[in-house]
């Protein structure tokens, strides 16, 4: 737009003359339409390729989100296991029998019940 606006101040200048002045205008003229139309398809290029970074930027924050939340999952289930498999501490583990052959009883008894 600078430059238009700079072409548009040259023009002004160099109008003030006769016959020979309406010649340059009307060449002036076209110049500046070509410019514009080159400035126009310059920036309906730029403006797409504008648009395809966006997509491949959104794509890859899609992956990258897909990737945290596999490994959020896969984290998970490692710490699930490795609570699984882990020894307790004496205190801990007499208290989880205890609840286990509550459950265990109360299960015998309404089975014999039904």
């Amino acid at each position: 737009t600078d430059e238009i606006q700079s072409k548009l101040k040259t023009l002004q200048k160099s109008l003030p003359k006769s016959s020979e002045s309406s010649i340059n205008l009307d060449e002036s003229l076209e110049n500046l339409i070509k410019e514009l139309n080159n400035m126009t398809t310059s920036l309906q290029t730029s403006i797409q390729s504008i648009k395809t970074m966006t997509s491949e930027h959104i794509e890859s924050i899609t992956r990258i989100e897909d990737a945290r939340h596999h490994l959020k999952l896969s984290q998970k289930e490692n710490f699930y296991s490795l609570l699984k498999d882990r020894e307790l501490d004496p205190w801990t583990q007499i208290r989880l029998d205890s609840i286990k052959n509550k459950y265990d009883q109360l299960k015998h008894n309404l089975n014999v019940l039904l």
